[in-house]
């Protein structure tokens, strides 16, 4: 907002020097006994006065203008906050898969040959050791709270970005159609990124499926890597629409801004 604030310190300090000649211009008047009217010195007062309440009107309706641009530009910076926050949820969530599914692709690789472990089936079974049990399944537990958790936060970021986006949708409508293109690209990108999760987490719940079974499934392992690169590709996507939008949405402030500031 710096050029605006430059444009409505040129135009106060303009008013004010106006506003001080007028003031201090005084009609000559004659010393004769009965002053004639300076018709010239009316009509210059008259005519200063008439620009200086021209440049009063003028003046307010910048100020409504440039208040108008302020709360235009308060708005944009909240949905891109709130869309910022709803990506960074996202990231989090996907970290959060990633890294479960490193741990089952450790877990699978881990696990014995089925061919050699039929051999010892006649082997005796060890005792189970139900310290570790009990330590796998306090561990399980705290990880169903985690995703719980997050699971949450994502609904809650998730509803406060659509009640931003109802907000502001009757504006988005004014705007060029640049910005409208620019919303519907980042609502595309965002419905991509949740499709890929959706991907995502049907594949890990298949791999941990199989892993409880005790069964290696290579492309279950394969479609989750895919799963999990296609959500990153959306992540960005996502990004990159949500400056887009931005951009979109200030480069009419600023071109009417910069117009009323040549004038």
């Amino acid at each position: 907002m710096t050029q605006i604030d430059e444009l409505h310190g040129r135009i106060t300090r303009a008013l004010d020097q106006i506003s001080q000649r007028v003031e201090g211009y005084d009609v000559p008047v004659a010393v004769a006994p009965e002053p004639e009217v300076d018709l010239e010195a009316q009509s210059k007062l008259a005519e200063a006065e008439a620009k200086l309440a021209d440049m009063a009107a003028q003046f307010q309706e910048t100020s409504k203008t440039l208040e108008i641009a302020q709360a235009d530009a308060k708005a944009a910076q909240i949905e891109a906050n709130v869309a910022r926050e709803a990506a960074a949820a996202e990231a989090e969530k996907n970290r959060f898969a990633q890294d479960e599914v490193e741990s089952l692709k450790e877990q699978l690789a881990a696990m014995p040959d089925p061919e050699a472990a039929a051999a010892e089936v006649a082997a005796p079974v060890p005792e189970v050791d139900t310290a570790e049990l009990d330590a796998l399944r306090e561990e399980l537990e705290d990880e169903k709270i985690a995703n719980a958790q997050l699971q949450e936060r994502l609904e809650t970021l998730t509803a406060r970005l659509s009640d931003a986006a109802e907000a502001t949708q009757s504006a988005v409508e004014q705007q060029p159609d640049a910005g409208r293109d620019a919303m519907a690209q980042l609502e595309a990108d965002l419905q991509r990124l949740q499709t890929t999760n959706a991907a995502l987490e049907e594949t890990i719940a298949a791999l941990r499926e199989a892993n409880a079974q005790g069964v290696g499934e290579p492309e279950l392992i394969n479609q989750a890597m895919v799963a999990e690169l296609e959500s990153l590709r959306a992540a960005r996507a996502v990004e990159t629409a949500e400056t887009n939008t931005i951009l979109a949405a200030m480069e009419p402030l600023l071109a009417e801004a910069a117009n009323e500031g040549g004038v």
